[in-house]
């Protein structure tokens, strides 16, 4: 294999967006969160063959560009490049700007393709930190200029951190690097509502890069351009590809700029939704620095990884930043509508309250007396050749330390006189439980007994998770079969017990933490269940799975601790309000 360049290997690649975000809350990538303006549908619907076959042409869509941004300062389309997407513009202008060794000055944090760009053209990088609450070290910054310094480039409002520029320290950094090109990156202007465009005229070193990506919701399409002198547009023409913004592309921006009420009507919303989520944010707690962009940094310190991943379950995207200068323990959380960020807070809400239910899986949330109970039965009868009843089952969980199928099943066969290796006994009841080409598992007559409503219900108001003796391939196989993985936070599996498992607290603890919770039930079926949960410092609550003899049942599970025993899990909302929890 031919290796690339030594810099190219040392470079980590950039986080782009997961695949199947659609249908999903999108507050991780800023884009616009009700999707682009009607007027761009109509023209996708009504391209021709021709439209499509033929190369694109710019000019009509420069001069748009033109005039659209004329309320900032006076341009020609000889002004402006277009590029595939603003990233592109970036790596355009250090193509024709930036030798081996020359230096470039950016402020950190900041936008994670400048740095990638810089380092493409193996450039002497002077990183300067931002301020540790997160402003513009505008001081920091001049100073770092001298005379070596070839590019500055500046991001305004800054992607991650919202942070503004003023105008008077963006034009300060401009006269103090006149030797110097300062690049200034605008892709979240419209929520500022100015622009730098008017320096352009009043000096020759100034490039600004816009984008249509953002507040034109035009991100799947890939529109930016560059905005500068004529001179240095030509330089940028030179070295950029000469079809780098698609026909359907072009015709798309062309409608999108077209349809200024659109755009308008939508940053209205999100400046007036952007008070409405700081508000909403402070009143739970949380940092949350000022912004001039579609986008919050907050602060929820060691949460922040446990945050994003619960939101996501949700089916709400927002991104960790934690990994970046001063921004440990910072999530990143876009701002939509009024409405979305009221879905937002309500769902954080529910993340950062104390207060969980963690369940067992067999007995309670899943029915498995014709899959588990019947695996250990003819399990045990194929070693010893004896029948073996449900009830000296129940009776052998009852002993408690039996929160492992596979050892309980060894030691009925051991008690039965026809011993057998423990490797013995999983694999038949593996083969007998998960089935194969010709025979069906046991596992496929296993029922769902939590009502879907309940569920949704509690979804909402509380932190769940699972804490079972199941294999985790096994748990997570009935959770997606059953449609509902993204209703739990949290999974802790016979893996995860480190050999600790039930009536050891070890795995509700372990839960607990995960889910950063202080209150807890633990809904359970067992004996172990209930002493576990005591011992973990959580409230027992016993259900009896059916067809085990009621009252015994609910009696014993009394006696090792449970405050309330269920019939059946669906009664669960019942004991919730008698708890007050």
């Amino acid at each position: 294999m031919i290796e690339p360049r030594p810099v190219v290997q040392k470079l980590e690649p950039y986080c782009a967006p997961p695949e199947g975000r659609k249908g999903k809350l999108r507050l991780d990538f800023n884009e616009n969160t009700l999707g682009c303006s009607p007027a761009v549908l109509k023209v996708l619907r009504e391209l021709t063959d021709e439209d499509i076959s033929v190369y694109p042409e710019y000019n009509e869509l420069r001069a748009l560009l033109a005039r659209h941004c004329s309320p900032y300062g006076e341009l020609h389309p000889r002004n402006i490049l277009l590029t595939n997407g603003s990233d592109e513009a970036l790596r355009y202008i250090f193509d024709a700007y930036l030798d081996k060794g020359q230096e470039v000055i950016i402020p950190v944090p900041t936008f994670a393709m400048i740095p990638i760009y810089a380092r493409l053209r193996q450039a002497k990088i002077k990183e300067v930190l931002y301020n540790r609450d997160l402003s513009f070290p505008v001081r920091r910054v001049l100073s770092a200029i001298t005379g070596s310094t070839r590019i500055v480039v500046l991001v305004n409002p800054n992607n991650p951190t919202g942070t503004e520029i003023l105008p008077r320290d963006v034009e300060r950094i401009v006269r103090k690097a006149a030797g110097s090109l300062v690049v200034i990156d605008e892709a979240y202007h419209q929520y500022l509502a100015r622009s730098a465009i008017e320096l352009i005229g009043k000096y020759p070193n100034v490039l600004v890069i816009q984008t249509l990506s953002k507040a034109y919701g035009l991100a799947g399409l890939r529109v930016g351009y560059v905005l500068g002198t004529a001179d240095a547009i030509a330089a940028l023409s030179k070295v950029i590809s000469p079809y780098s913004v698609n026909s359907v592309a072009c015709a798309c921006a062309k409608a999108a700029l077209t349809d200024r009420r659109y755009v308008a009507a939508y940053v209205t919303q999100v400046k007036s939704a952007k008070k409405f989520l700081r508000a909403g944010l402070a009143r739970l707690g949380l940092k949350v620095y000022p912004s001039g962009a579609n986008f919050y940094l907050v602060k929820f310190g060691e949460k922040a990884g446990f945050v994003v991943e619960a939101l996501r379950r949700s089916g709400i995207l927002v991104r960790d930043r934690s990994s970046e200068p001063l921004l440990e323990g910072c999530v990143r959380v876009g701002v939509g509508t009024r409405d979305q960020c009221e879905v937002l807070l309500d769902s954080l809400r529910r993340i950062l309250s104390t207060k969980a239910i963690v369940f067992d899986m067999d007995g309670v949330l899943v029915d498995v007396s014709r899959s588990y109970r019947r695996a250990i039965k003819l399990t045990a009868e194929h070693f010893t050749g004896r029948r073996v009843t449900y009830r000296q089952i129940q009776e052998a969980k009852e002993e408690g330390n039996a929160n492992n199928d596979w050892l309980l099943t060894k030691r009925i066969i051991d008690r039965l006189g026809r011993p057998a290796s423990i490797q013995q006994v999983m694999a038949h009841f593996q083969r007998i439980y998960l089935g194969g080409k010709r025979k069906p598992g046991l596992i496929n007559s296993e029922k769902w007994m939590l009502n879907k409503s309940i569920l949704n219900s509690l979804t909402a108001s509380y932190k769940l998770a699972i804490v079972t003796g199941r294999p985790r391939a096994e748990a997570l196989l009935a959770l997606r079969m059953w449609g509902v993985s993204d209703k739990f936070l949290t999974l802790v599996a016979m893996e995860d017990a480190n050999g600790r498992m039930k009536p050891d607290p070890h795995p509700l603890r372990k839960a607990m933490r995960e889910l950063h919770a202080t209150e807890c039930i633990y809904v359970g079926d067992t004996v172990d269940d209930m002493e576990a949960a005591t011992r973990a410092g959580c409230i027992p609550v016993g259900v009896v799975p059916a067809g085990v003899g009621q009252a015994v049942r609910a009696d014993l599970l009394t006696q090792r601790g449970a405050k309330d025993v269920l019939d059946s899990v669906n009664e669960l909302p019942r004991v919730l309000t008698k708890l007050n929890f």
